[in-house]
């Protein structure tokens, strides 16, 4: 059997095709990149990521989207963020975002390697990125990365249900018992600390 090499888009053409696939796909160096569904968990964690961004956010002029719209990342990628929150939208009929200021990956098996990877390094240089989540499933565990947008940028691990996410770029903070809700964890232990 003879492989072929997969074709190459252009940002126009990937538009057009995915305005009638079933398949969400990121675009990625001209490739298309499919998106897996998620489990039940990770939507119940995105889900609710999404309440607590729009509780403290939506009357301060931000809207908060989750994995169904896109965010134009650079000129050769687009990815689809389980969550990004970005300022009010003039025009909310454009088939993707070209910004935001936060954007969360809850982690699986399959997008751990690309979302400690690539994608924290193509939304750290997004200039209007100030924070990145990303947000493990099965336990309580966020890693948090902090843009200032000057070239300070921090790190912090935060660990068990009582850990706080505090976001002092935007004015806002939330713990991960809030994060998480009634998610059960199968260690033993539950991460209740």
């Amino acid at each position: 059997m003879t492989a072929f090499p997969a074709p190459r888009f252009t940002i126009e053409q990937y538009l057009e095709f995915e305005k009638d696939s079933e398949i969400r796909y990121e675009y990625v160096d001209g490739y298309l990149v499919a998106m897996p569904g998620e489990s039940p968990r990770a939507n119940k964690i995105v889900g609710r990521l999404r309440r607590l961004l729009e509780d403290q956010f939506e009357e301060r002029g931000y809207d908060v989207f989750t994995n169904d719209v896109k965010l134009k990342v650079s000129n050769t990628r687009i990815r689809y963020p389980d969550v990004m929150m970005v300022p009010e939208l003039g025009d909310d009929t454009v088939p993707f975002l070209g910004r935001a200021v936060l954007t969360g990956e809850v982690v699986s098996k399959s997008s751990r390697s690309t979302d400690y990877s690539d994608k924290l390094n193509e939304y750290g240089a997004m200039p209007d990125v100030r924070y990145y989540l990303i947000v493990e499933q099965d336990r309580p565990r966020v890693s948090l990365y902090e843009f200032d947008g000057r070239g300070n940028n921090r790190y912090q691990l935060l660990e068990g249900l009582n850990a706080t996410v505090r976001l002092p770029l935007l004015d806002g903070e939330f713990t991960l018992r809030a994060l998480y809700g009634r998610v059960k964890f199968t260690e033993p232990s539950g991460g209740l600390n």
